[in-house]
């Protein structure tokens, strides 16, 4: 599901406890603090940021 199809999904009934999502590039910058993000996709058909969590030091 890509990012359009997201939003779209949330803005029905769960609209007044979901926000839109992020352009995958962003979230990733913000997650970058705590995860070595190793996957952004974000086209028509999916949306996707993962990583792993950093060690904590």
């Amino acid at each position: 599901m890509g990012i359009g199809q997201l939003n779209h999904h949330h803005a029905g009934c769960a609209a007044s406890v979901s926000l839109a999502m992020l352009p995958a590039q962003e979230l990733a910058a913000l997650f970058e603090q705590w995860f070595t993000v190793d996957t952004v996709v974000s086209d028509e058909g999916e949306y996707i940021v993962s990583g792993r969590r950093k060690d904590r030091t």
